[in-house]
């Protein structure tokens, strides 16, 4: 019997878990590249935005899952000031080779977090930020809404004593893309075959659907945050594409209808929610 764990890819916050699952029975030894994993499989990560690997090994054979982690902002602000931000950029690069980018039509939430605490919280939050900044996305919940998303650090950390043992702390974020347009999807045929490419600005796992005209039920690809796809395409026939994330959020609809020799003609959107 091969020995076999599940999942065998993941993206996961960094305050999160997962609970592998493996069908190896007798000896078998755990092993993460960053983070903390138990004997039974449940894998606890570092808590900064990076690529990891969790290995299964029993005496014979080794298995592998890999994926990537997104660090959480480590302290909850007790301020969450609005800033000005440029308009954000979407990017999304075709199988051709060819990238797309156009500046959407809002601008990025940017804040300014700001709060106290005591000297060796403040230093790990400044080891977070060294971490993380200026390139490496985190997640932030907005304590407004609640709702999570993917943020950038937008300048230093600022700190002050204020009294024994307490430091007050500042640091600007800025939104990875704006609140207007924070789902877009792509779809370039080539042949009989769809490529789906989706930028989304939140933290849940999403995945690409689609059904031909006349189905009553979606096809569906699996949940994650690869946030590629493709499909194979029968000749004669009109498709709708979208792009869903878990809490809901749905990209617009792209339809697209192949002729019997094969070929894709875009004729159209229809615009669905947004996340």
């Amino acid at each position: 019997m091969t020995l076999m764990i599940a999942p065998t890819e993941f993206s996961v916050r960094g305050d999160s878990e997962i609970d592998f699952s493996t069908n190896g029975v007798g000896f078998l030894v755990w092993s993460a590249s960053s983070g903390v994993i138990d004997s039974n499989g449940l894998w606890r990560p570092w808590n900064r935005t990076h690529g990891a690997t969790v290995r299964l090994f029993n005496g014979s054979e080794a298995v592998a899952a890999s994926g990537q982690v997104v660090g959480v902002f480590p302290l909850k602000p007790i301020s969450q000031a609005p800033r000005k931000a440029g308009k954000s950029v979407a990017r999304v690069d075709l199988p051709s080779g060819i990238t797309y980018a156009a500046a959407r039509s809002g601008t990025r939430p940017a804040y300014e977090l700001s709060g106290f605490e005591r000297p060796e919280v403040v230093a790990e939050l400044q080891a977070f930020h060294a971490w993380h900044y200026p390139e490496k996305e985190i997640v932030f919940a907005d304590l407004q809404t609640g709702q999570a998303r993917r943020f950038l650090f937008d300048g230093p950390v600022q700190v002050s004593d204020s009294g024994p043992r307490r430091v007050e702390w500042s640091v600007p974020i800025v939104a990875v893309a704006d609140t207007e347009a924070p789902f877009a999807l792509t779809v370039v045929v080539s042949g009989l075959t769809a490529r789906l490419q989706w930028l989304y600005a939140g933290v849940e796992d999403t995945r690409f659907e689609y059904r031909r005209l006349g189905d009553l039920d979606w096809s569906v690809g699996d949940w994650g945050g690869a946030r590629q796809g493709e499909v194979t395409l029968m000749p004669g026939s009109i498709y709708r594409f979208r792009a869903v994330a878990r809490d809901g959020g749905t990209s617009q609809e792209v339809v697209f209808e192949v002729s019997g020799g094969g070929f894709g003609l875009s004729f159209g959107l229809s615009f669905g929610g947004l996340a």
